[in-house]
């Protein structure tokens, strides 16, 4: 009687068994060469999972020096692989893109260009980053352009059509709106918006009557005092608007270029935020204690160690946040000693010496000159100095005396990557039509004469282009 009531639990059991054990994943057993791994319990019994670490001389292909995979559709994610230790693993970088590796891995001296979504561009014209000993060097930063548009203006009983949500829109894109059933747009010049310069033009009322339309745009003169921008200054006043910069280590968010409505109001200004870091020193235990030391964004500084001589952290500035390295000892290929043994320091055209440790110098390039090569310069013990930078000049020179189609104001130097706005010579107004000047290394674009309206967008082109 016993045996047969054991008969069918048995009966009951095993299907259940077979049921629980065809739901768990099923993975061949990996291939991992020059590693190892073990089998981890997980919470999920119908999940299988590895941690697996590498042999001397290598690291796993994700970061950390050990790592997990997780058996999913018959396969392990991510795949157990074993890459050299001066080999990279992938980037992310956010609003931006890259050509993926197929090995899934970056060997050492590699380098990747990383492209920025729309309406986002590389911070200090940086679009490239190198493998160099395990690590990336000098991580490309997508920022959103101060030419692009945030969110669209709401507007009442209308909704935006052929295109979904996005958080930044790029200069010249344009969005359509509708109204709903009931409402119409009567009126309106369009149904269209675009983004110029930071701000998208004024789109259609939707009602039963009449629309409100854009303002008529006056002379700045008409508004009266300029809006006061923290950091920043009026650096051009064109009659019919305003162009903003920034101070030093601020970077201008916004639109560059505020307008005078007729009604007696300003556009939009820009505002100017920190691009820097403040590191003091006297709060850090593993660091020498030399004060506060102020680091521009994506920029870094070594600072000595106070645990060994010799030793250096760097310390990187990224979005206001500051990370700190190891202590790593120097690299030089020779015996290194103190500032004094090699006597003048090495001369840089256009730079200077800022910063002076009883072991290097820091150099720092004039204003409108970008630091080329090695930040910091050590002193050998045979009396020789370590390869020092040089400067390279960031803007370009536009002589309007030599170009027939702007009018003549001298001589104007524009910074690498900026542009600025010249009053045409071939319209009777001056101020009605502008040619947008873009330095871009070296070499001057210019735009054709445009009015204020069409200058930021697609339908005013390029001109001429001008070595300098």
């Amino acid at each position: 009687m016993c045996g047969r009531y054991l008969g069918f639990v048995l009966l009951v059991w095993i299907p259940q068994v077979l049921n629980a054990l065809s739901a768990v994943q099923s993975c061949a057993v990996p291939i991992l060469n020059g590693g190892y791994f073990v089998r981890e319990l997980s919470d999920n019994p119908t999940e299988t999972k590895l941690t697996y670490a590498c042999d001397n001389g290598r690291k796993p292909a994700v970061e950390g020096w050990w790592a997990t995979s997780i058996c999913q559709n018959d396969k392990w994610s991510p795949a157990l692989q074993c890459i050299e230790e001066k080999a990279c693993v992938p980037l992310t970088i956010p609003n931006g893109n890259y050509d993926a590796s197929t090995d899934g891995w970056y060997q050492d001296t590699d380098k990747i260009r990383v492209r920025c979504d729309k309406g986002y561009e590389h911070k200090n014209n940086k679009a490239t980053a190198q493998c160099i000993n395990g690590t990336w060097s000098s991580v490309p930063i997508c920022e959103r352009s101060a030419d692009s548009c945030g969110d669209p203006p709401k507007i009442p009983h209308a909704v935006i059509i052929g295109n979904g949500y996005q958080e930044v829109s790029a200069e010249s894109s344009q969005l359509q709106y509708k109204c709903e059933d009931g409402y119409a747009a009567e009126g309106a010049v369009s149904k269209t918006i675009s983004c110029i310069s930071g701000n998208w033009t004024e789109g259609p009322t939707c009602s039963g009557g009449h629309t409100t339309v854009r303002k008529p745009v006056s002379e700045v003169e008409t508004c009266g005092t300029p809006p006061l921008v923290a950091n920043g200054d009026v650096v051009n006043n064109n009659k019919r608007y305003l162009q903003y910069q920034c101070a030093a280590q601020y970077q201008l968010v916004g639109p560059k270029m505020v307008g005078c409505y007729s009604d007696g109001t300003w556009s939009e200004a820009p505002t100017c935020k920190a691009t820097y870091c403040s590191v003091d020193t006297d709060e850090l235990s593993h660091i020498k204690s030399v004060g506060v030391r102020t680091i521009n964004d994506g920029e870094e500084e070594n600072l000595e160690c106070s645990s060994s001589v010799f030793y250096f952290s760097e310390a990187q500035c990224t979005r206001g946040k500051v990370t700190f390295s190891e202590c790593v000892g120097n690299t030089m290929t020779k015996p290194v000693s103190r500032v004094e043994i090699c006597g003048t320091p090495p001369v840089v055209a256009d730079g200077d010496v800022v910063k002076k440790t009883g072991m290097s110098l820091r150099y720092q390039c004039a204003a409108q000159y970008e630091l080329v090569g090695p930040k910091m310069v050590g002193c050998y013990s045979d009396g020789t100095w370590s390869k020092a930078p040089t400067c390279k000049a960031t803007y370009c020179s536009v002589d309007t005396y030599e170009l027939d189609h702007v009018k003549s104001v001298g001589v104007r130097l524009i910074n690498d990557g900026e542009e600025e706005n010249f009053e045409c010579s071939r319209h009777g107004r001056f101020f009605d039509h502008f040619s947008e000047a873009q330095c871009t290394r070296g070499k001057v674009t210019f735009s054709e004469c445009c009015n204020w309206a069409k200058l930021h967008t697609v339908f005013c082109k390029d001109l001429l282009l001008v070595g300098m």
